[in-house]
């Protein structure tokens, strides 16, 4: 009887934690289709000011802006805006995790995220890092997950101009 009950508390622990991953990923997914950071390249430095969460402001210059989200488990985003007399031309990601088995699993969401976007039809994957070119060849994105096994992820997306 003894062995039964402890074999159940495992199961449940078990469950508990897979659902608190499920949910911290799918708060993380809904994250960045809410930032939807693949269609800001070009925009002015008012209107990414508009679509980014305020609270999350941490600096800015003429050219530069900067957000740093911070989830309810320590997921951390660090995201980088940088513009030319044409908006902005490149947007990084710097994203780090404190429990590190998380980062290949924000990768593959990430990845699913560009995936259903439709205009970026040419992938890549080379050694740790994948790449995708949209239709007209204007923008490029960058998943480097060379450090996922220490917690970082390093996301680009630029314009190709």
């Amino acid at each position: 009887m003894k062995k039964l009950f402890f074999l159940m508390l495992t199961v449940l622990i078990s469950l508990s934690c897979e659902n608190i991953d499920s949910k911290e990923e799918k708060m993380l997914y809904n994250y960045l289709i809410e930032q939807d950071y693949l269609s800001k390249i070009n925009s002015s430095k008012k209107q990414i000011k508009k679509k980014e969460v305020s609270g999350n402001f941490i600096s800015e210059d003429n050219d530069f802006l900067k957000y740093t989200y911070v989830s309810n488990t320590n997921i951390t985003i660090n995201s980088t805006y940088l513009f030319d007399e044409k908006g902005c031309f490149e947007i990084g990601l710097d994203v780090d995790y404190e429990n590190v088995d998380e980062a290949s699993s924000v990768a593959n969401q990430f990845k699913q995220y560009v995936d259903e976007q439709k205009s970026f039809v040419d992938f890549k994957e080379d050694n740790f890092l994948l790449r995708w070119i949209n239709q007209d060849k204007s923008r490029t994105v960058e998943v480097d997950i060379a450090n996922a096994s220490s917690g970082k992820i390093a996301i680009t997306i630029f314009a190709n101009e």
